[in-house]
């Protein structure tokens, strides 16, 4: 994993949202990490990765050209950019969280900003699944 800043202290605030949810919730409530840089992350490394921060997390490799139309019907953008070699460069990409019902239904987007916000979420996660 190559994401510095926003999918680790995403992957620790949904944890600790995890955290806080009744018995019953805290098992249905489960991170999903979609790498938007198919190009370096394996299955095997994502999946590492997720799990450092909670054990019920996942991840998720789509290809690319895949990747890009998931992207766009999820309004979530990336770009790669300081590109200096294939394996090295950089990845910018949207910071939307989305809380997906049992029918993976799209019910609430949390900003990055949001993520402090644990009993917030945790609220918008018990009213979801209740």
């Amino acid at each position: 994993m190559n994401c510095p800043n926003i999918c680790p202290t995403t992957l620790a605030a949904l944890e600790r949202v995890r955290q806080t949810l009744p018995e019953r919730q805290r098992k249905d409530f489960v991170s999903l990490l979609v790498t938007v840089d198919p190009g370096r992350d394996t299955p095997a490394e994502l999946r590492s990765y997720v799990r450092y921060f909670s054990p019920d997390a996942r991840g998720l490799v789509i290809p690319k050209v895949p990747l890009r139309q998931a992207a766009a019907a999820w309004g979530v953008g990336f770009e790669y950019s300081n590109i200096t070699a294939p394996d090295r460069y950089d990845v910018n990409h949207t910071t939307g969280v989305y809380l997906v019902d049992r029918e993976g239904n799209r019910r609430v987007v949390w900003d990055y900003t949001q993520l402090n916000l644990t009993d917030r979420i945790a609220a918008d996660v018990r009213t979801v699944m209740p």
